[in-house]
């Protein structure tokens, strides 16, 4: 049985090392004088713009939001906050209860509330670079100019 087992495994490394797959791929090409009685199909991708063709770069596009739609999400149940161009669904953190100002943050709901997140209100200065850091996670988009 250990036989079996090691010769299975230096197959199959074998077929890594040469390049070869074991399973059908419609990516792969057809080696010239040799004729495919099928035709390659095309793969679904769950957001075909990731869809990269070959010696191009994939177009990125960011999700715009005016300052209406951003302030048509202005309670703590449903917080957009723009800040310095971008645009973030806070809503999740609110919820977490884990803001160390506690409520001070619904001041800036459904606002451009850069202002405010540079200069508290509460005389306390920016937010730390550990505040900064966190913002990304809840990014959804850049503020239409």
């Amino acid at each position: 049985m250990r036989k079996i087992i090691n010769y299975g495994l230096i197959a199959f490394v074998g077929l890594i090392l040469t390049g070869c797959s074991l399973l059908p791929s419609a990516t792969q090409p057809i080696e010239e004088g040799i004729s495919s009685t099928t035709e390659p199909t095309a793969t679904a991708t769950p957001d075909d713009s990731l869809i990269q063709v070959e010696g191009s770069k994939p177009e990125i596009t960011t999700q715009q939001y005016s300052l209406p739609e951003v302030a048509q999400h202005s309670v703590g149940t449903d917080c957009w906050i723009a800040i310095e161009g971008k645009v973030y669904d806070v809503t999740s953190f609110i919820a977490s209860q884990k803001h160390p100002g506690k409520d001070a943050i619904l001041q800036g709901c459904g606002k451009d509330a850069t202002e405010l997140y540079n200069n508290r209100p509460n005389g306390s200065g920016a937010h730390s670079d550990k505040a900064r850091s966190f913002l990304p996670n809840y990014y959804i988009g850049d503020l239409k100019q």
